[in-house]
């Protein structure tokens, strides 16, 4: 073994327990912190973990200790135990050293591994995530113990950084918030599934205590003050969601319409502004499915027309695309359509305006619109009359070439002025037949056999699929300001 073990026995900088026996963060240090014994394995890459509520007796720190070295088979390796822990545990020494172990005292903080301390405290970060998926309030440190899987209540996880161990840690702490939802009596599959049409502020069941499902709409009304939904825009997305459910059905097409275009709106505004990617927002906030497909299907609905903007009106269309490459063609530099700059030209020619061509593929999901991602084009200081990504760029991208077609869609996107006539050419025959001998002839350049087909514009909203109404908006993350 070429670095000993180290051994670390103190509280934790920020978490404590409280009565009601869950544990929680506390910026400034607790007065009654969580203890815990770590070992550290670093030839292993194992941090080995036993938390207490309270500072733990001699008994249980000399118990833990060589119960896991000699479950480990590890008695006689050497190991460091700072003056700190011989204090709390007077003779620890001597019974390691009488079991042929090297003991060492470390030479600084960071010699004796202190900084572990912290890193230990990301698995009670993790932990009280999948306790709050599975609708449970955190667990105790006895909670933790009981779970853990073994005599002891020792969690092992990583201890460096590496590819492997914030996976593992996760893994870990998700298998403990289920296996510590299953010991309280009550199923955590259940909990999720009722978890996630609720709002963050619904309540969590705590001990024998569940409380009834909550309506999300209900509770994001009962929290229209709460200052994140007064000044991130989405108090007017709820105000309008409960108008549509408030009126009879015959009457809320035009409600949904005039919601999606808000969304659309309040997304276009805080990318432009650099600060806030608001269908995050929207989709931490609306967890009820019936909400997400009423916000989906109002966008599908605002895109099938000409949204109005501050400086304009935004139309989106799309072109269904399909690349065929041939069974002897392997250069993967052909991946795509080329020239979209001059596609611009020819759309821009006909609608007027400044046009947009985005040469990427597009996810035809109304949950993630390409092109509202904060990286898209609204991210630059203007909108300009060409794409800011390179002409080179490829639009449909693959995995391999040879004998294959890849399907996909071109979004075109125009502002237009307010008092314009014109708009985006959708279903021109005449422009779509430009199109495909511009792309082809610029294909045939490279004698490669590559071939492409474009289809005439359709506006965006016709393309789009409202299925799959349990999807996410985008990445599960907390927005800023939580």
């Amino acid at each position: 073994m070429d670095q000993p073990i180290k051994l670390i026995v103190g509280p934790s900088p920020h978490y404590c327990q409280l009565k009601s026996g869950e544990i929680k963060y506390q910026k400034s240090k607790p007065v009654r912190p969580v203890w815990r014994i770590l070992l550290l394995d670093e030839d292993r890459n194992l941090m080995q973990t036993r938390s207490y509520a309270t500072q733990p007796s001699a008994e249980n720190v000399e118990r833990v200790v060589m119960g896991i070295l000699s479950a480990e088979n590890l008695l006689g390796a050497d190991i460091v135990v700072p003056t700190t822990v011989e204090k709390l545990c007077p003779g620890l020494q001597k019974k390691l050293m009488a079991q042929g172990a090297k003991v060492y005292l470390p030479a600084h903080g960071f010699a004796s591994g202190s900084r572990a301390s912290r890193q230990s405290d990301e698995f009670f970060v993790c932990l009280a995530m999948f306790m709050n998926h599975m609708r449970e309030s955190m667990a105790s440190c006895e909670e933790i113990a009981s779970a853990a899987g073994n005599a002891l209540g020792v969690v092992t996880t990583r201890l460096w950084r590496d590819q492997e161990k914030e996976r593992q840690q996760i893994d870990m702490a998700h298998k403990i918030a289920q296996d510590i939802t299953r010991l309280r009596g009550r199923d955590p599959e259940v909990g999720r599934k009722t978890r996630e049409s609720e709002s963050v502020w619904a309540p969590l069941n705590k001990g024998k205590y569940v409380p009834p499902r909550e309506d999300n709409l209900s509770t994001l009304l009962a929290n229209l003050d709460h200052p994140v939904l007064q000044n991130s825009g989405l108090r007017d997305i709820i105000l309008q969601l409960n108008k549509i459910e408030n009126t009879e059905e015959q009457k809320k097409l035009p409600l949904i319409r005039e919601l999606g275009a808000t969304v659309i709106l309040h997304q276009i505004a805080g990318i432009r502004r650099g600060w806030r990617d608001f269908l995050f927002d929207l989709d931490f906030y609306l967890r009820d499915r019936r909400l997400r497909y009423l916000v989906s299907l109002g966008m599908k609905e605002a895109l099938k027309m000409r949204i109005v903007l501050d400086n304009g009106l935004l139309q989106v269309s799309a072109s269904e695309i399909g690349i065929h490459y041939p069974q002897d063609c392997s250069d993967l530099s052909l991946r795509g359509i080329p020239a979209h700059h001059h596609l611009e030209k020819m759309i821009q020619q006909l609608s007027g305006g400044k046009v947009a061509v985005l040469p990427e593929l597009a996810n035809p999901s109304p949950k993630v619109p390409e092109f509202f991602r904060s990286w898209g084009p609204f991210n630059s200081p203007w909108f300009s009359s060409r794409t800011p990504l390179s002409p080179a760029q490829c639009l449909i991208p693959v995995s391999k070439a040879g004998s294959q077609k890849t399907q996909g869609l071109m979004v075109v996107m125009a502002i237009l002025p307010k008092d314009t006539a014109t708009y985006l050419p959708i279903g021109d025959s005449e422009l779509t037949a430009g199109m495909n001998a511009l792309v082809n002839e610029r294909l045939a350049r490279n004698h490669k056999g590559v071939t492409c087909r474009i289809e005439p514009l359709r506006p965006y909203g016709d393309i789009m699929d409202i299925g799959g109404v349990d999807a996410e908006f985008g990445e599960n993350r907390a927005p800023r300001g939580i």
